[in-house]
């Protein structure tokens, strides 16, 4: 990153910084992306194991039970994953989201870039030291996903 000493402070350029910002989001939104994919194509290989054994020659309750055996170990897979998504990556996400965001404002008012913030924004979200609310059309897709997904198995 190109700097500029200016007595004992450092100045950074903004759109250096901004840049590194930009792909520690965007490293986090791929993560939350792979993640859900993933998720998916697991509850997927769940079920299809479920549903060859199933239709196997076995008798009335035992298919039952495989049924329900599935249906509980999907719920907590699926339980798990929501949990991986809101509750840590999606945190990480919106802490550098929140970074780049207070980058954005301090250019604005043309104020120099003396320390860099990134991870301590990410920690005060992820780690709860920090509240933000996210913006509700952020959330509605995430949670409309996971709850589809589990109407449907």
């Amino acid at each position: 990153m190109e700097e500029e000493a200016t007595g004992d402070k450092t100045n950074l350029d903004y759109f250096k910084v901004w840049k590194e910002y930009e792909g520690v989001a965007m490293h986090f939104n791929d993560l939350l992306i792979r993640l859900r994919t993933q998720a998916l194509g697991g509850v997927a290989v769940i079920a299809a194991i479920a549903t060859v054994i199933a239709k196997g020659d076995i008798g009335f309750e035992l298919k039952w039970g495989i049924l329900l055996i599935s249906f509980i170990l999907l719920t907590i897979f699926w339980i798990a994953i929501w949990i991986l998504d809101l509750r840590y990556y999606n945190r990480l996400l919106l802490g550098a989201v929140d970074a780049i965001l207070e980058l954005e404002n301090e250019s604005k008012e043309g104020k120099p870039i003396n320390k860099i913030i990134l991870s301590t924004r990410i920690e005060e979200i992820a780690t709860g030291k920090k509240k933000i609310e996210p913006v509700q059309s952020s959330i509605m897709p995430v949670k409309y996903f996971i709850s589809q997904s589990f109407a449907v198995y």
